[in-house]
């Protein structure tokens, strides 16, 4: 289940497999804890979700990151472990919302890109601008 014990908003869940299946048209191999995890219906014990996230961002080129607000640790946490790895990152960032001073600086530390979005799919252009930049 999701932080509160239930099923992701049907809304993120719609935004999320819009994202996912847009980085899967362009040959991305995109994995994602949400959609493995069934939306929050299926909850991995620590011993297992820890490491297996840990593995994805090691063999990733890339993470994009939405940390979302009210924030989740876990993404905060990922985003640490592909900092710390020199990883680039891109952050989608939901307009009208803030974001730990720590996310701001991410782009000390590494590559980083942030884009600022009111709907995750209107952002798709930018996105491709973005990664076809970063992947040069």
């Amino acid at each position: 289940m999701g932080k509160d014990g239930k099923r992701m908003k049907e809304k993120k869940i719609k935004e999320m497999q819009s994202l996912l299946g847009h980085l899967r048209s362009k040959g991305f191999a995109a994995a994602s804890s949400h959609e493995r995890e069934n939306w929050g219906e299926t909850r991995y014990s620590p011993e297992k979700c820890t490491p297996l996230d840990l593995e994805e961002i090691k063999k990733s080129d890339i993470l994009l990151a939405i940390p979302g607000n009210p924030a989740s640790g876990g993404v905060h946490i990922e985003l640490g472990w592909a900092s710390a790895l020199g990883k680039k990152i891109i952050v989608l960032l939901e307009e009208g919302h803030t974001y730990s001073n720590l996310v701001h600086g991410l782009p000390m530390l590494t590559n980083t890109v942030f884009i600022r979005y009111k709907m995750i799919d209107k952002t798709f252009k930018d996105l491709d601008r973005v990664l076809d930049s970063l992947l040069r």
